[in-house]
């Protein structure tokens, strides 16, 4: 199929896709309306493709990702041949598989199908949907509220209520400069300049409130026989009840003959959520994204070759990888003539940073085939992984590096560094050592929380992740050795042979006491230590800073251009606020001040600063 740019002729494919359509009864979404895909068609690079008289197809980019629409089908044999086609064609371009969008309905269908695909809820995309009567009326107890904005502004202000025209583009703008400086998400002004423009091929209306002869609030919707949608609305919080006006006498004057108004999603803002509910929605159009989770037989069997070939792990410890660390939904993978032939894999871990739990997927066992490498193949399944995990709504990802050098290229940073000691004298023993099982559990996570309790930055692990750890050094025939003085446990180790791969003694002083790892190669941690141990790549910035926990008593404003130069979806210019602690994020268009991820990510845990306090780090974790 040939996928061509959004324009009218589009119109007519949806109308005849949509009309009647058994599939979409219950669709008030906006996603597939055309007004809401004209007006993002250039920000979000809508393309639309056609199988004649069965779907019509729609893809685009979101957050930088490219994903799919769900398909446009009358019959839902139809719906599931469009699904295999797009998750091939995301195959054949070795991009992720991603279609948002999708109703409840449409989700259960793919649940009782045979597919396998993974379905997950997208609580931050759900649209609110409200009583048109409701709206225009604000009458009763829950609107009480609303009608007394409503009536300060009539009160406080001498207001025009009118059509927009060609000649208030330059009114408009300024509300826009004013709102940006107050207010989120200025990636909204170059959609809301365009539809301006465009009102009447769009098939769009726009009205304006004025004071003065200045725009202090303004509209944007559509319609059709089912509901009313607003597709933008901006108001001056300067003047009191403006956004409540405008709301009001848009819905009064557009709305009186559709029952539903869409009024679109929160994307997961707090504010916008908060003001979303206070208008009493009656439902929701609910989103679900579909993602793929299907990996045959035979691609785990090349996926347990792949990693036979590029790690000399014992067969005993591959078998435990692939039995109990592996999950088909946690791989990237890149094909090659049928093949896999480049792969890499996520294990998830709770890392704790200054109080707060982030979840971070550690990359383990990168691989790529031998008489394949060379070619950049790893880089792209690196840069898949990292849209992967923006999809997945998570900031950051971790590894321990083969290479350093390699990974500082895809943007990952050192944070914590490792040698081994090298001490040749050895002083009298007065510990016992033991070698242990799962039994003496509790002791070992006793002695880790007292090693990580006044740290930074460090990964929790619960019971489960220490049965885990333990079954993974035996698995790996290693010893988890148990040390004792006076019969007190006072640290633990896991040696391979005579390397100790984690050493954990919450008093220094005891390990430097040890002879018997004096006769061991032990890791040593320091920010002077030649190798690097754990290097942290952020993926989703915004996110990053928006959950970052700020020190309390810090407040302040930067004004920031960052740039990641090997992930262009990581570029984003922000404005981080933070009062007492407490951080907001927003897109804007003019900056202060430029920075790399490499150095965001370095300031933050590395070196710290007015910002970033340097973090302690305890770290061992690697797989």
């Amino acid at each position: 199929m040939k996928f061509t740019k959004l324009s009218l002729e589009t119109k007519n494919l949806l109308d005849k896709y949509l009309e009647n359509n058994p599939l979409y009864a219950d669709y008030y979404g906006s996603e597939l309306l055309f007004q809401n895909l004209a007006v993002w068609k250039d920000a979000d690079a809508i393309e639309t493709a056609e199988e004649p008289d069965r779907y019509l197809i729609v893809r685009s980019i979101h957050l930088g990702m490219e994903c799919f629409f769900p398909p446009v089908a009358r019959q839902w044999d139809d719906f599931d041949d469009a699904l295999r086609w797009m998750e091939a064609d995301a195959d054949a371009r070795n991009i992720p598989f991603i279609v948002r969008g999708l109703t409840e309905r449409m989700a259960e269908h793919v649940r009782n199908t045979d597919l396998g695909y993974a379905i997950t809820e997208d609580r931050d995309m759900f649209e609110y949907l409200y009583d048109s009567e409701d709206l225009r009326t604000l009458s009763g107890k829950k609107f009480h509220n609303k009608r007394n904005l409503v009536n300060q502004f009539v009160k406080q202000n001498d207001f025009v209520f009118r059509p927009y025209g060609d000649a208030d583009y330059g009114l408009v703008l300024d509300l826009l400069s004013r709102w940006e400086e107050e207010k989120l998400h200025a990636f909204e002004h170059k959609a809301i300049l365009k539809t301006l423009d465009c009102l009447d091929c769009y098939g769009c209306f726009s009205d304006l409130l004025l004071v003065d002869g200045q725009v202090v609030a303004f509209a944007i919707g559509t319609k059709n026989a089912k509901m009313g949608l607003v597709l933008f609305e901006k108001a001056d919080t300067n003047y009191t009840g403006s956004y409540a006006t405008i709301n009001q006498k848009f819905a009064q004057k557009h709305f009186a003959d559709v029952p539903i108004i869409n009024r679109q999603e929160d994307i997961g803002v707090a504010e916008l959520r908060r003001a979303k509910l206070s208008y009493n929605p009656i439902g929701f159009a609910q989103k679900f994204t579909l993602t793929r989770n299907r990996l045959q037989e035979h691609d785990v069997a090349q996926l347990q070759s792949l990693y036979h070939e590029a790690f000399g792990d014992s067969e005993r410890f591959r078998q435990f990888f692939f039995d109990r660390k592996y999950a088909s939904a946690n791989v990237v993978f890149r094909r090659e003539g049928g093949q896999i032939v480049s792969a890499l894999h996520f294990v998830y871990k709770n890392l704790s940073f200054r109080g707060k739990l982030f979840e971070v997927p550690y990359v383990v066992a990168a691989a790529t085939r031998q008489d394949q490498r060379g070619k950049g193949l790893m880089r792209e399944v690196l840069d898949s992984a990292f849209q992967e995990l923006r999809h997945r709504n998570l900031s950051m990802c971790a590894l321990s590096p083969f290479s350093e050098d390699y990974y500082q290229k895809s943007g990952f940073m050192t944070i914590h560094r490792h040698g081994f000691s090298d001490v040749k004298e050895e002083p009298a023993d007065r510990f016992t050592y033991e070698t242990v099982d799962a039994s003496a559990l509790n002791e070992i996570a006793s002695l880790y929380n007292q090693k990580t309790a006044t740290a930074d930055l460090f990964v929790a692990r619960s019971a489960d992740e220490w049965r885990l750890f333990e079954q993974e050094v035996r698995a790996d025939d290693g010893q988890l050795v148990l040390v004792r003085e006076n019969g007190m446990p006072v640290g633990y180790y896991t040696v391979f042979g005579t390397e100790v791969e984690e050493v954990c003694f919450p008093d220094p002083l005891k390990q430097g006491a040890s002879a018997r790892l004096r006769s061991l190669r032990v890791p040593a941690f320091g920010p002077n230590q030649p190798d690097s141990h754990t290097m942290i790549r952020i993926v989703d910035v915004r996110k990053f800073l928006s959950e970052y926990p700020f020190d309390p008593t810090w407040s302040g404003t930067r004004r920031l251009r960052i740039l990641d130069s090997s992930f262009p979806a990581g570029t984003l210019t922000l404005e981080v606020v933070v009062r007492q602690g407490k951080g907001t994020v927003r897109e804007i268009e003019e900056f202060t001040e430029e920075i790399t991820i490499e150095e965001l990510t370095e300031e933050v845990f590395v070196k710290g600063s007015d910002w970033f306090p340097k973090p302690s780090v305890v770290l061992f974790d690697k797989y």
